[in-house]
């Protein structure tokens, strides 16, 4: 008897370690998995910056950075770069009236003024965010935990809108 106690104890500690340890709060696989619709080059002025938690993150970041543009003919571009641990020196090179250019890539089930940074470049130097195959550079350094589902996030998404919660609504 326990020994059955013991095992309920440990299995409970386990469980509980482990809904704590996944943090993504996206869909279980990546925007890069997802069928890329296309992929762009934007040249804006930053006139914004948002360091929240964001509904399209998968993996193990809570919080996401995001800069929001003012594109060519007045158009408001969210770029999504990645978790704050992952771009906070890119972050610290950027402020509002900066001029940011960026390679990003989008899917359907993206906003349509959304975006994710593949590389972006401030004052002449490009920081790489992600690879050819889209992957993040971050992806092989951060933690991706123990267990079948490691490093695939939180499967039950609160995305459905194609974009974070203070997403831009469409300009033209």
């Amino acid at each position: 008897m326990r020994f059955i106690a013991v095992l309920i104890s440990v299995w409970a500690v386990v469980a509980a370690g482990s809904s704590v340890a996944q943090k993504g709060t996206g869909a279980a696989t990546g925007a890069a998995r997802s069928g890329v619709a296309e992929t762009v080059e934007i040249v804006g002025t930053l006139i914004d910056s948002k360091v929240d938690a964001c509904p399209q993150t998968t993996g193990r970041a809570l919080v996401g950075a995001h800069l929001i543009l003012d594109g060519e003919g007045g158009r408001r571009v969210n770029l999504h770069l990645g978790p704050l641990t992952a771009v906070e020196s890119l972050l610290a090179q950027v402020h509002e009236g900066t001029e940011v250019a960026t390679q990003a890539f989008r899917t359907d089930a993206m906003a349509p003024n959304a975006y994710a940074a593949i590389t972006v470049t401030v004052d002449g130097s490009t920081t790489t965010l992600r690879g050819a195959d889209l992957r993040p550079t971050w992806a092989a350094t951060l933690p991706q935990g123990r267990g079948m589902n490691a490093g695939r996030g939180m499967r039950a998404g609160t995305a459905g809108d194609g974009g974070c919660w203070w997403a831009l609504p469409s300009t033209p």
